[in-house]
């Protein structure tokens, strides 16, 4: 019993020494947990961020295709569609506006005797008046060119007698010349130059303007003129005339 009582003293006096390398072991253990549990947070930790970095981008993706709208083009030919209605609106308006301004106002036509003094049937007969001044004018600048025409070819005719004239008198000897005389009935020249003057006065409208009846009388008293100045020239064409169909007989 003595020797029984000293080993279980020395066997309690071991279990309750520490051991080292119980402690070490312990030790061990427990820093492998450690790492193996921080070695599994630093995983989720970087599957959480990345994770959460493409729902950004795809968030972001969905945001900007949201901006983008594909009927631009006809949203704004709408929203200019709206404006021009707006303003086609607003310048009806403005043209009701002035149209009733103006049937306010008082017409210019509606009392003209105030305006000038004088009663409208005396304005149409001024009016009358004047269209048939300003017919007369045209008239008296027709008449006045047909007078210098005709004043030109009796110019022509003069020339061409005395040419005529002088031409017979230069070759016909002077022994053959006879002076003979044909006898024109009276009135002939007169007849002749009432003749022309009816002829020229067929196409003339006559006007019943003082003016244009003026300037007829003065072409015809100076056609008569002219004519009874070339009276005795034309005497003398018709005797050389009948002198000529002598000679050819």
């Amino acid at each position: 019993l003595l020797d029984e009582a000293p080993a279980a003293s020395n066997e309690l006096q071991l279990s309750q020494v520490p051991s080292p390398i119980a402690d070490w072991t312990l030790d061990l253990h427990w820093g492998t947990l450690d790492d193996d549990n921080g070695d599994v947070g630093g995983v989720d930790a970087s599957a959480v961020t990345r994770s959460e970095n493409a729902t950004e981008i795809a968030l972001n993706r969905k945001t900007k295709r949201k901006k983008v709208n594909p009927n631009k083009a006809r949203d704004e030919r709408r929203f200019q569609l709206i404006e021009l209605k707006e303003q086609v609106a607003e310048l009806e308006l403005t043209l009701q506006r002035l149209q009733t301004i103006r049937s306010k106002r008082p017409k210019r036509d509606e009392h003209p005797s105030h305006s000038s003094g004088v009663p409208p049937v005396w304005q149409e007969i001024c009016s009358r008046q004047l269209g048939r001044r300003l017919e007369a004018e045209r008239e008296n600048m027709k008449l006045k060119n047909q007078y210098e025409k005709e004043k030109q070819l009796v110019k022509n005719l003069e020339k061409m007698l005395y040419k005529r004239h002088a031409t017979s008198n230069d070759t016909e000897p002077q022994a053959t010349k006879q002076t003979r005389r044909t006898d024109i009935p009276a009135g002939y020249i007169e007849r002749m130059a009432a003749m022309i003057f009816k002829d020229l006065a067929a196409g003339v409208k006559l006007k019943e303007d003082a003016k244009a009846m003026a300037v007829i009388h003065f072409l015809v008293s100076a056609l008569s003129t002219n004519i009874m100045a070339l009276s005795e020239m034309v005497e003398t064409l018709l005797l050389d005339l009948v002198l000529q169909q002598g000679s050819d007989k």
